[in-house]
């Protein structure tokens, strides 16, 4: 399969792109912590059968979207504790570089595109499309 190359290797990402992500994921993990800290409204006992449900509907609502930023927090922080510990930019499954271009599309991977293609086909039955397969590799 195709990896972005440099003279023959895969082209590492270089400490400013590496600055450039992290401080895209800090923001972004400001935002998520201010999200968080926000207040949940737990609706009433209403009279009205459409207004209890409408309420139960926004709750059940707010429950998923404060679930899914914790979520995204705690890959955000990985993410971040990677770049501190230099190992940021490395495949967990094969161990090489993943390309700048995928990190730049995707800061909180862990994956390079070959690792992630062969782990969708064993987990899901994943069909591999050529023309879709190299998205986040420029």
């Amino acid at each position: 399969m195709r990896k972005e190359k440099e003279g023959g290797r895969v082209k590492h990402i270089k400490a400013s792109e590496i600055a450039k992500i992290e401080k895209g994921l800090k923001a972004r993990l400001e935002q998520l912590q201010n999200f968080l800290r926000g207040k949940i409204d737990f609706p009433g006992q209403e009279p009205d059968l459409v207004d209890q449900s409408s309420g139960e509907t926004d709750l059940a609502l707010s429950l998923a979207k404060h679930k899914n930023a914790r979520r995204e927090v705690l890959i955000i922080q990985a993410a971040l504790l990677r770049i501190e510990r230099k190992e940021f930019g490395t495949c967990n499954d094969c161990g090489e570089p993943i390309p700048a271009g995928r990190l730049k599309a995707v800061p909180t991977t862990v994956l390079c595109v070959d690792c992630q293609l062969e782990r969708e086909k064993k987990v899901r039955g994943f069909k591999h499309h050529p023309q879709t397969a190299h998205a986040f590799v420029s």
